[in-house]
């Protein structure tokens, strides 16, 4: 059974039950080979030469899309990705940022190549330490409106830069390579103070790079073969490497205390880039306690805060219109709680219980500025804006998502069973300025104002694992999660009027997705089966989702 726990950092990682093995510690790694379900770990990312992409998709069942105007990662589980569908989350929280880039390289069809948009976790790499993937099953408060599992980036902290019995430490990387690979660097330092039943620790990251398209392709060209060189949007390629050329900066501070029962991490995270047209910029401030002085008592909290925003350079075009002229920026911000509690007991002999209770509350926003006065010339000439854009770009809205969680964990010398239940309460909400037209059926109603939508689910994930042999752990899984629109959704169909700006065509009967998971595989795991110093571990899982 996976549980949430802290550790004195408090940072949201995969703790596993106990397991009786002779030998050295289990790493995170290993520990997925004492564990049931189809659940993956990869640590020591911020050493590693390869990219996270790369270290995702090295993990079965897991895939990141990559897009190069969005400067985030996105993570995608069987063949799923995005808000609510993944539950990509930093440290415990989950990131909602939704990025939209400019229009891009050559035309198409009488326009460029239109920009994208997509969700991404704004964090570079050289902050991280670890990746905890949970595929078709869901615990605690990462179970809320999450489809298809949740991938956890976890970051450094004190103890990962001051070594053991020292005070101080220094953490530093730079690597370049040729082709438009990097330059990358980070550097950290960190104190830490020792006292008699616990600790405080005070460190700081700070970590860039450069990361281009504009790289050699075969017979010695570049991506890239403008065709007006005065004209840096005039190439024939899809895309721009100028505009795609980009150089994020990332800074992370943590204050850290332990105390007897009590620990607690204070942190904030700044991320800074300039990409496709416009600035990005994201500031996220997080604060976890953790109190465990018994087997009744193990409460954790946390509280979140994120805060993103796109600024747009001033000729940026989307759906073939100035927003950059019109000074725009978007906005998004999140705020998280969380309050659950783990109770540990020995029901008899040979069974023990694990539950866990709680509840989780997300706050999820998006809105826009932009200066609807300033005159424009269209695609047609006019200096009216098409009513589609205007309610089409970044569209507006609020979802509120409530869950409350209880994970049970069986565990005997013979077997194990779990069974994790969550019910989600959610709602969301925009200002519409126009009307929807009589034809639309999807609609409804129709008049513009104040427009609410209410949801509420009840999710389900349970494991049935048999204790045979360390080296044949079968087991068997079912899931049955939902997964409710996002804001971006609900309010822009891609069904508006082009002409007149009263009118806003949204398809506001979308509901809920629904996923049916099923899981069927076995563990294996050994210390010493060649030689002392060695371990194995085997696992093998097939999923199907319905």
């Amino acid at each position: 059974m996976l549980h949430r726990g802290g550790g004195l950092t408090n940072t949201e990682i995969l703790e596993f039950d106990s397991l009786e093995i002779s030998g050295s510690q289990l790493s995170n790694e290993e520990k997925v080979f004492t564990h049931a379900g189809a659940v993956s770990s990869r640590e020591g990312i911020n050493n590693s030469t390869q990219s996270l992409d790369d270290i995702i998709r090295e993990t079965p069942g897991a895939y990141t899309q990559v897009d190069p105007s969005q400067g985030g990662v996105s993570v995608n589980i069987r063949g799923m990705t995005g808000l609510g569908r993944v539950n990509t989350m930093i440290d415990g929280v989950p990131q909602t940022f939704f990025g939209t880039s400019e229009e891009q390289g050559r035309y198409h069809g009488g326009g460029r190549v239109s920009g994208t948009s997509a969700f991404g976790a704004m964090v570079d790499q050289n902050l991280l330490v670890g990746v905890d993937i949970e595929r078709g099953t869901f615990s605690g408060a990462n179970g809320g409106n999450a489809l298809m599992g949740s991938a956890n980036l976890r970051t450094i902290g004190v103890k990962d830069i001051v070594s053991k019995n020292n005070i101080f430490g220094v953490m530093a990387k730079y690597s370049y390579g040729t082709n438009s690979l990097g330059p990358s660097y980070m550097g950290a330092v960190a104190g830490k103070y020792d006292f008699d039943l616990g600790y405080v620790g005070l460190m700081y990251a700070y970590s860039g790079r450069k990361l281009s398209q504009g790289y050699k392709i075969g017979e010695d060209e570049t991506t890239i073969v403008p065709s007006d060189p005065n004209d840096p949007n005039s190439s024939i390629y899809a895309f721009n490497p100028q505009s795609l050329t980009q150089k994020p900066v990332n800074q992370l501070a943590k204050l850290e205390l332990a105390y007897k029962t009590h620990s607690s991490t204070l942190q904030y995270r700044r991320y800074d880039n300039n990409l496709a047209g416009r600035k990005l910029i994201g500031n996220n401030y997080q604060i976890n306690y953790r109190y465990n002085p018994n087997d009744i008592l193990d409460i954790n909290l946390a509280l979140a805060r994120n805060e993103a925003s796109q600024h747009y350079n001033e000729n940026v075009k989307i759906m073939s219109t100035p927003v950059g002229n019109m000074k725009g920026i978007t906005y998004n911000t999140a705020t998280m709680f969380n309050l659950g509690n783990t109770i540990t007991s020995n029901l008899s002999q040979n069974l023990d219980l694990s539950t866990t209770f709680g509840v989780n509350f997300m706050s999820n926003s998006y809105s826009k500025s932009l200066d609807w006065d300033q005159s424009y010339s269209s695609n047609d000439g006019s200096t009216d804006m098409p009513g589609y854009f205007q309610y089409g770009f970044a569209p507006d809205g609020k979802q509120n998502i409530k869950t409350l969680y209880l994970d049970n964990a069986f565990s005997s010398n013979f077997w194990d069973f779990s069974l994790n239940l969550n019910y989600v309460f959610a709602e969301l909400s925009t200002i519409r300025q126009g009307v929807c037209q009589d034809f639309n059926a999807y609609c409804s109603p129709k008049e513009a104002g104040a427009f609410k939508k209410n949801f509420n689910n009840f999710n389900i994930s349970s494991m049935l694992a048999a204790k045979i042999h360390t080296l044949f752990t079968p087991f068997v899984s079912y899931s049955r999660t939902y997964r409710i629109p996002n804001v971006q959704e609900m309010f822009f169909s891609g069904t508006f009027n082009y002409s007149d700006r009263n009118f806003q065509d949204l398809n506001t009967g979308l509901r809920p997705e629904l996923a049916n998971t099923y899981q069927i595989g076995f563990n294996s795991f050994t210390q010493g089966l060649l030689h002392e110093d060695d371990s194995f571990g085997f696992k093998a899982v097939i999923i199907t989702a319905i």
